[in-house]
């Protein structure tokens, strides 16, 4: 079955900042399955909309999520207008942001639920007991880590938050650490 969508852009205020916040899904029926799409360094929710759009199209409540500050305005930064992209790149992609990144998206599942028990539509349809989390980029090493990647340097739960798929697209690889 092919659903009709509807899009819905926010943005969400948390204590470690605000988090722009794309929600597709179908426009009737449910509960539906939630994926959560976590873009790239430097991408706004608006990436990944062709895969989004058809999650959602093939049932699915599609939420994706990323801190403003590591969306499209990281490009306008101090740094990377002086062309630190290497340095950046090695602080976002470091074992010791990965806490926060776990944070920020398990703050954006217990919102999608505070606004489904509320009945707020369209968040009312996602099934939250049936997750699976999509990254690209280093969106992929977020989603690997609530996977329970084990990360060198850093003590996280093993299975930070309750999903039951991933899925890494062009997930970033340390080789220096090794062990793949």
């Amino acid at each position: 079955q092919r659903f009709a969508i509807t899009t819905l852009r926010e943005t969400w205020q948390n204590d470690r900042g605000p988090l722009d916040v794309s929600f597709v899904a179908p426009t009737s029926g449910g509960p539906f399955p939630l994926v959560i799409y976590l873009p790239g360094l430097g991408e706004s929710t608006t990436a990944g909309r062709f895969w989004r759009s058809a999650w959602a199209a093939a049932g699915y409540a599609v939420l994706a999520v990323q801190p403003i500050e590591l969306g499209e305005s990281f490009w306008r930064s101090t740094r990377a207008r002086a062309g630190d992209f290497h340095g950046l790149a090695r602080e976002q992609f470091a074992p010791a942001s990965m806490p926060a990144r776990l944070q920020q998206v398990q703050f954006a599942i217990d919102e999608i639920g505070r606004r489904a028990r509320a009945g707020l539509a369209p968040f009312n349809i996602a099934d939250l007991k049936r997750v699976a989390i999509v990254g690209f980029d280093l969106g992929a090493q977020t989603a690997l880590a609530a996977a329970g990647e084990v990360f060198v340097g850093i003590a996280t739960d093993p299975s930070p938050l309750n999903v039951r798929g991933v899925i890494a697209l062009s997930p970033y690889v340390d080789l220096a650490v090794g062990g793949l």
